[in-house]
C-alpha cells in the first residue's frame, strides 16, 4: 500500500514512507479510525456514521463523511484517483493496509509468538515479546478521537492492554523477579480493586517477598471492596491462594518455575477477534499464572487495605492559569505540540520538536521508550512558570491520569530535595506516608512504577540544575514533564527546549492592555510607551505596572510613567502586593559565590549594550578563561543573557539592581576603576587594530606607547577592523559615561585615554558610525581637556568633532574646529601638526566648495609626512588626492595622483589602502574612458578584498563599479554590480551606502529605487 501505516494505541497518526500524514480534524479521524479497526473489512456507511455521529445524526451527516472519505484519500493516497488502500464498496468504504502496518495488528503477532514461545517452555522470550507488544502503547488509544464508536474501541483496546500486562507480569513471576513487581501490581490492583487476578498476582509477589502480613492484608481488602461493590466474595482462585498462604504451602515457595503452575499457567491473552470487533478482549479471567516489573525491592509503597476500596488518584496539583496570558504564540505552540500525543513525542534538538520517525515497510510504528522532557529556561521574571502553567492546562485534558506540580526552588539558596519532592508525589498518587522508602534508590524506583503505564503530566517549577531533576522524571514513556529554570539545563537530556526572552514592544502592550484596559492605555500612546520600555519588556514588569494602574483608577500613564522615569527609584516602583521585582532578581543574585556576586556588580557599570569575554577581563583584571567562565555562571543563574557568540548584555533592569547592589557593597575607588580599565581595554585593542591595517603607523605609539604591550593581537586587518565595529558602541558609551558622569571626577589620566582612543578613530573616517554621539564625546574631551591643560587632549577632540560635524552635513563648524585643532600649541610627545592638517583636508573635502582646498591641505601634509619618514600618513593623505581631483573634473592628474597613492599604500604594506588607491585608478581610467583599464583594476580591487576580507571595502568598490558602468552601454552589468553593492551594503548596516546603491540600482533598470521587503 505503498508504505501507508497507522498507529491507534495512542493518538490517531498515519505516516507515508518516512512522511507523517495529515489526518484532518476530530471527525475526520474518527472515520480513518473505524475504518482502520475493520482490518479491511467492509464498513457502511450507516455503520460509519453511527460511530461518528451517534445513534441520531444530523441530516447531513451522509455528506460528510462523503466529504471526509475524500479528504483521507487526498491525504493517505499517493495517486486519490486511482486510489489503493481507502476503497469504495457496495455500501461502504474499506481500509486495505499491509502486514504489520497497523500497529495493534503488530502487537497482537507479538503477543501470538509470545504464546507460542511459552508453549515451547520459552518464558524469556515469551515475556520479551510480550513487552515489544506493549511499547507500542503511546498512551490512552485513539486520543482525541469522538465518538461513541471510537470510545468502545478505546475501552476494548485499554482492556487489551491489560490483559497483556497481565499476561507480562505472569511471567516476570515465573521467571523468578517477585521483588521488583511488587510496586506496579500493587499500583495495579489498587486501580482495578474488581479484577482479582491481579489481586492474586500481587498476594504472590508479596509472600515470595516474605511479606506474608502484607498479602494476607491485600486480600482482605479485595473481599471487602467485592462485597462493597458486587455483594459477592472472592473468586475460587482468589481464595485459594489465600489458603495457601495461611498455611504456608511450601509449593507457593518451590522451584519458581515449577511453582508457578500451583497458581496457574500462562495462558493466552484473548483475542480482539476481527480487530476492532464486538467480542470481548481477553479478560481477566482468560489469563493464569504469575508474573512481574519494577524495580524498588520488596517494598510495595501501597497503602495498607482495611476494608476501604483502594482507587487510582487523579491528582490535579496545577497552580491556576491567569486568565489574560497573552503572546508567546509560538513557544505556547511548541509546548503543545510536544504535549500533544499524551508525552510521547520524540526527542529532539530544536526548539519545536520534530516529526517521529514513520516505521519501516516491514514493521510497525516505532514505539517511544522515554518520557517527553521539555525545559523553558531564562532570566527571573521573564514569565516561564506562567507559559508552563498556561500550556499545562491547555493540555491537560490529554493527560486524563492527572497532574503534579512543584516548585523546586532552584533560584535560591536553598533548592528543594528531589526525595522529599517524590514523598509528596509519591502521596498524592496514593501511597501511604508509611509505606514510602526512607532509600533514596527504592523511593525513586517506587515513584517511577507508580508512574509506568500512566499518562501523566509533570510540572517542575524553578528547578536549580539536572542534578535537581533527574530523580523525579519518569523512568517509562506515557507521561510528560515540563521543567521551568534560570539555567538552560544543558546537561538534561530532552525532547526540545525554549529558551524564553522578553516579550517584543507589540507584545508587551497587549499585556499591559489586557491588564489595565485597552481604551485608559491608548489614551496617551507616548506615555503606554515609556512604561513598556520602563519594564524593559519584562512580563513580570509589565503585570506590575498593569496591576498598579488597574488599582488605581484615577491614575493616569503619564503620571505612572514620570515615576518610573528616574532609573534610581524605578526598581521600587515595580512592586505592588506580593508582586515585586527585585525579590525575584535578589533570589539568583544571593544565591552567588562571592567572586561571581561581585563580578555580576561590577560588570553592570559600564552602560554599554553588551560585553565581550576580553572587556569583562579587563574590568575584572583576570585572564579570558577565567572571566568566561564567570560570565557562563551569571548567564547559568539567568542574571547574564548570551548575546553574539563571545559576547553578553544585562537586562535593563538586571543592571539597575546589580547598580543597586554595588552601591551597596563595593568601595568608591573600585566602582571608579572600572571605567577606567575597560576605557584602557579599547585604547589599547583599538590601538592593535589601527596596528593590523596601517602596521607602519606612528599615530599608536604617539597616543599611547605602552598599547602596544597589552592590546589583542590580530592576524590580519579584516579582523581588526571588525573588532572596532563591534566595540565601537561600548567605546562610546564609554566615553560618554566617563565624560558625563554626575558623580565621577574625569581624571588626568581617563582624559588622556580617551583622547589617544578618539585619535585612534580618526584612522576610521570612512566607517559607518554614529556621528552625532561621536562628535558630542569629542566636545565634552576637548572642555575636559581645557580644564586639566591637556593639549592632545584638546588637539584630538577638536579634530575629532571636526570630522563628525563634515559628516553630518555641518561644514562651517568643521572647518572651524578643524584649523583649531592644527592651531593648538604641540603637545607633549610626537609632532602631530601633519596629522591635524590631513584633518583640514578630510572636512575640507567633504564640502561642497572645499575640493581646491582639501587639495592644497592634503599635498601639504602629505610633504610634511614624508619628510617625517610618516610613510603611512604619506600614503593616506595621497589617498584623499584622486577623489578630489576627480571632483574637479581633471581625470589625467587624478589618474597620477592614485598612482601615486597606490605606491605609499603598497610601501606602508596596508592592504585596505591599496584597495583605496586601485579603486581611485579604475574612476579615473573609467573617467577617461579606459574602461576596459578600469575592469582591470576593479577587478583586482575586489579580489584583494575577498582575499583580506575587506567587507568595508568590498561593499564600497561594488558600489564605485556600479556608478561607473551607470550610464554606460551596459546596463546588465550596472544593474549587477549595483545589486551585489545593495547587498553588500544592507549586510554592513551602511545606510548612506545602502540608498546610494538603490539609487543606481533604479538608474540601472529605469525604475524608482526599490524599497526593502
Amino acid at each position: 500500500m505503498g508504505g501507508l501505516r497507522i498507529a491507534v494505541l495512542g493518538p490517531l497518526r498515519a505516516w507515508r514512507g518516512e512522511r507523517e500524514l495529515d489526518t484532518g480534524p476530530a471527525q475526520r479521524r474518527a472515520v480513518l479510525a473505524a475504518l482502520a479497526l475493520r482490518s479491511g473489512r467492509v464498513a457502511t456507511a450507516e455503520d460509519l456514521v453511527r460511530d461518528v455521529w451517534g445513534a441520531e445524526p444530523s441530516a447531513s451527516a451522509p455528506a460528510a463523511l462523503r466529504n471526509h472519505v475524500s479528504r483521507l484519500r487526498a491525504a493517505l493516497e499517493p495517486e486519490p484517483s486511482a486510489p489503493r488502500a481507502l476503497l469504495s464498496r457496495a455500501g461502504g468504504y474499506a481500509l486495505h493496509l499491509e502486514d504489520g502496518a497497523l500497529d495493534l495488528a503488530e502487537a497482537q503477532r507479538l503477543r501470538a509468538e509470545a504464546e507460542a514461545a511459552e508453549a515451547r517452555g520459552e518464558a524469556e522470550a515469551a515475556l520479551r515479546l510480550t513487552g515489544r507488544a506493549l511499547g507500542l502503547w503511546q498512551g490512552v488509544p485513539l486520543t482525541g478521537v469522538p465518538g461513541d464508536g471510537a470510545q468502545r474501541h478505546r475501552d476494548r483496546l485499554t482492556e487489551y492492554r491489560l490483559a497483556l500486562t497481565e499476561a507480562r507480569l505472569e511471567l516476570e513471576l515465573r521467571l523468578g523477579r517477585h521483588a521488583p513487581a511488587v510496586a506496579e501490581l500493587t499500583a495495579l490492583a489498587d486501580e482495578h480493586p474488581l479484577r482479582e487476578r491481579l489481586r492474586e498476582l500481587q498476594m504472590l509477589a508479596l509472600y515470595r517477598c516474605g511479606r506474608q502480613g502484607e498479602a494476607l492484608a491485600a486480600f482482605a481488602g479485595a473481599r471487602a471492596v467485592l462485597a462493597e461493590e458486587l455483594g459477592v466474595d472472592p473468586g475460587a482462585g482468589l481464595a485459594r491462594l489465600h489458603q495457601r498462604i495461611l498455611t504456608a504451602d511450601p509449593a507457593l515457595d518451590a522451584d519458581l518455575a515449577g511453582a508457578a503452575g500451583a497458581v496457574g499457567s500462562v495462558g493466552a491473552v484473548g483475542p480482539l477477534g476481527p480487530v476492532g470487533g464486538a467480542g470481548p478482549v481477553g479478560g481477566a479471567g482468560s489469563v493464569g499464572g504469575t508474573g512481574s516489573v519494577g524495580g524498588e525491592g520488596c517494598e510495595s509503597g501501597a497503602r495498607p487495605v482495611e476494608g476501604d476500596r483502594q482507587i487510582w488518584p487523579r491528582p490535579a496539583q496545577l497552580p491556576p492559569d491567569v486568565p489574560d496570558f497573552t503572546a508567546r504564540t509560538e513557544d505556547v505552540a511548541a509546548l503543545l505540540r510536544a504535549l500533544g500525543g499524551g508525552g510521547h513525542e520524540p526527542r529532539s534538538a530544536p526548539v519545536a520538536p520534530t516529526a517521529p520517525t514513520a516505521p519501516t515497510a516491514t514493521t510497525a510504528p516505532v514505539a517511544p521508550t522515554a518520557p517527553t522532557v521539555w525545559t523553558v529556561h531564562g532570566m527571573g521574571g521573564v514569565g516561564k512558570t506562567t507559559l508552563a502553567v498556561h500550556a499545562a492546562h491547555t493540555a491537560r485534558e490529554r493527560f486524563p491520569d492527572g497532574q503534579l506540580y512543584a516548585d523546586l526552588r532552584g533560584a535560591g539558596a536553598e533548592a528543594a530535595d528531589p526525595y522529599d519532592v517524590q514523598e509528596v508525589f509519591l502521596r498524592a498518587l496514593g501511597v501511604a506516608s508509611e509505606h514510602i522508602p526512607a532509600d533514596r534508590a527504592e523511593r525513586t524506583a517506587l515513584y517511577r512504577s507508580r508512574l509506568a503505564g500512566r499518562t501523566l503530566l509533570v510540572l517542575l517549577d524553578n528547578a536549580a540544575g539536572t542534578e535537581q531533576v533527574s530523580p523525579l522524571l519518569p523512568g517509562t514513556p506515557g507521561c510528560a514533564v515540563l521543567i521551568t529554570s534560570r539555567a538552560p539545563l544543558a546537561c538534561l537530556p530532552t525532547t526540545g527546549r525554549t529558551a524564553l526572552e522578553p516579550l517584543s514592544e507589540a507584545e508587551a502592550t497587549g499585556l499591559l492592555e489586557r491588564i489595565a484596559g485597552a481604551e485608559r492605555c491608548r489614551r496617551d500612546p507616548d506615555a503606554t510607551r515609556d512604561l513598556v520600555r520602563a519594564s524593559g519588556m519584562l512580563p513580570l514588569a509589565v503585570r506590575i505596572i498593569g496591576s498598579r494602574l488597574a488599582a488605581r483608577p484615577r491614575w493616569s500613564t503619564v503620571f505612572l510613567a514620570e515615576r518610573l522615569e528616574d532609573r534610581r527609584r524605578r526598581l521600587g516602583e515595580l512592586e505592588t502586593g506580593s508582586l515585586a521585582v527585585e525579590p525575584v532578581f535578589d533570589l539568583g543574585y544571593s544565591a552567588l559565590e562571592p567572586d561571581h556576586a561581585r563580578a555580576f556588580r561590577l560588570l553592570a557599570i559600564p552602560e554599554v549594550p553588551d560585553l565581550s569575554v576580553a572587556a569583562a577581563a579587563a574590568v575584572l583584571e583576570c585572564g579570558p578563561r577565567a572571566a568566561e567562565a564567570v560570565l557562563d555562571e551569571l548567564a547559568h543563574a539567568g542574571l547574564l543573557e548570551p548575546a553574539e557568540p563571545g559576547r553578553y548584555r544585562y537586562h535593563d533592569l538586571l543592571r539597575l539592581f546589580a547598580r543597586h547592589r554595588t552601591l551597596e557593597a563595593d568601595s568608591s575607588p573600585e566602582r571608579q576603576g572600572v571605567l577606567s580599565r575597560i576605557a584602557r581595554f579599547h585604547l589599547a585593542g583599538t590601538a592593535a587594530a589601527v596596528h593590523a591595517e596601517w602596521p607602519h603607523s606612528r599615530l599608536r605609539r604617539a597616543v599611547d606607547p605602552t598599547t602596544g604591550s597589552t592590546g589583542p593581537a590580530f592576524t590580519d586587518e579584516a579582523r581588526a577592523q571588525q573588532w572596532v565595529i563591534n566595540e565601537l558602541p561600548a567605546m562610546l558609551a564609554v566615553a560618554a559615561q566617563i565624560l558625563d558622569h554626575p558623580y565621577r571626577p574625569v581624571s588626568a589620566e581617563d582624559t588622556a585615554t580617551l583622547a589617544g582612543l578618539l585619535a585612534l578613530l580618526t584612522a576610521y573616517p570612512d566607517l559607518s558610525v554614529p556621528w552625532s554621539a561621536l562628535g558630542a564625546a569629542a566636545r565634552t574631551l576637548t572642555e575636559v581637556g581645557e580644564r586639566h591643560g591637556d593639549r592632545a587632549a584638546v588637539m584630538y577632540g577638536c579634530a575629532v568633532e571636526a570630522i563628525a560635524c563634515a559628516q553630518t552635513g555641518r561644514h562651517e563648524q568643521a572647518r572651524t574646529l578643524a584649523r583649531r585643532a592644527h592651531e593648538v600649541p604641540p603637545p607633549p610627545g610626537p609632532d602631530m601638526s601633519h596629522r591635524m592638517l590631513h584633518v583640514r583636508g578630510l572636512v575640507a573635502g567633504r564640502r561642497p566648495d572645499g575640493l581646491t582646498e582639501a587639495l592644497t591641505h592634503n599635498r601639504r601634509a602629505r610633504d610634511l609626512s614624508r619628510a617625517a619618514g610618516d610613510i603611512s600618513m604619506a600614503a593616506r593623505c595621497a589617498l584623499e588626492l584622486a577623489p578630489a581631483h576627480l571632483a574637479l573634473g581633471r581625470p589625467d592628474e587624478a589618474l597620477e595622483a592614485a598612482r601615486d597613492a597606490l605606491d605609499g599604500c603598497r610601501e606602508a604594506e596596508s592592504p585596505a589602502g591599496v584597495v583605496v588607491a586601485q579603486r581611485s585608478l579604475a574612476e579615473a581610467l573609467a573617467a577617461l574612458g579606459r574602461h576596459d583599464e578600469a575592469r582591470t583594476e576593479y577587478r583586482a580591487a575586489l579580489e584583494l578584498c575577498e582575499a583580506r576580507g575587506l567587507r568595508t571595502q568590498h561593499a564600497r568598490t561594488l558600489l564605485s563599479r556600479a556608478a561607473a558602468l551607470a550610464g554606460t552601454d551596459r546596463p546588465g552589468e550596472a544593474e549587477d554590480f549595483a545589486a551585489l553593492a545593495l547587498a553588500a551594503a544592507v549586510r554592513l548596516g551602511d545606510a548612506p551606502g545602502e540608498e546610494r546603491a538603490r539609487t543606481l540600482l533604479a538608474r540601472a533598470t529605469g525604475g524608482a529605487a526599490p524599497t526593502e521587503s
